[in-house]
């Protein structure tokens, strides 16, 4: 999560909201996480992450079926009908599911009604879990949600922006964990080393 935090800010102190395969928000000060938030697995929690969302996609396609989403969940799984789309998914294929995500934001921008909610409702699970520890400084967004041009990001971005924080995407983590154990001994100032080393 420091790491994460690193890659989008050079600030020392502020947040870090993590979604890809799960889901977890931290806050950070003098880069130690101080407070975190959700990070509980794909059973307990991690709401709002990738597998998180190929779950609902899978429980939307069982109850609203026939639908366009449930044929794209359907294709994806390889499965002819709801009861073999129930039989794949209760092999808990985990990987398969996590591969939902893409396919619900696929879907969304092309504007199916249950995809979108969806994506605005891992939104709001994302901000909530967020909420949890957000404090003074930047938010940091990283994970394959959140650090790529998808649904979910563009509203937990345009969310942020409202509540007027200045938000920050993970980029290259190699170089991030080279900033703090760099910092010592460059004669550069932590802006202007980490701008050398992120760019």
């Amino acid at each position: 999560m420091v790491t994460a935090f690193a890659a989008g800010t050079f600030m020392l102190a502020g947040s870090a909201l993590i979604a890809g395969t799960g889901a977890v928000a931290a806050r950070i000060v003098a880069h130690e996480v101080v407070a975190v938030a959700d990070g509980f697995g794909w059973l307990l929690g991690d709401e709002g992450s990738g597998r998180w969302m190929g779950l609902q996609a899978l429980r939307f396609a069982v109850r609203d079926w026939p639908s366009t989403l449930a044929s794209r969940v359907a294709a994806h799984a390889g499965a002819a009908s709801v009861d073999a789309l129930i039989r794949w998914a209760q092999g808990l294929p985990l990987a398969a599911i996590d591969a939902l995500a893409p396919v619900v934001c696929a879907a969304a921008r092309d504007g199916d009604a249950a995809a979108l909610f969806i994506a605005a409702d891992a939104s709001r699970r994302l901000l909530a879990t967020l909420d949890q520890v957000a404090a003074d400084g930047p938010v940091v967004l990283a994970g394959g949600l959140l650090a790529a041009d998808t649904p979910v990001r563009l509203r937990v971005l345009s969310a942020l922006q409202a509540r007027g924080a200045t938000v920050g995407t993970s980029r290259d983590p190699a170089a991030a964990a080279a900033w703090p154990a760099a910092r010592p001994l460059s004669a550069l100032g932590g802006p202007a080393l980490h701008a050398a080393l992120l760019g």
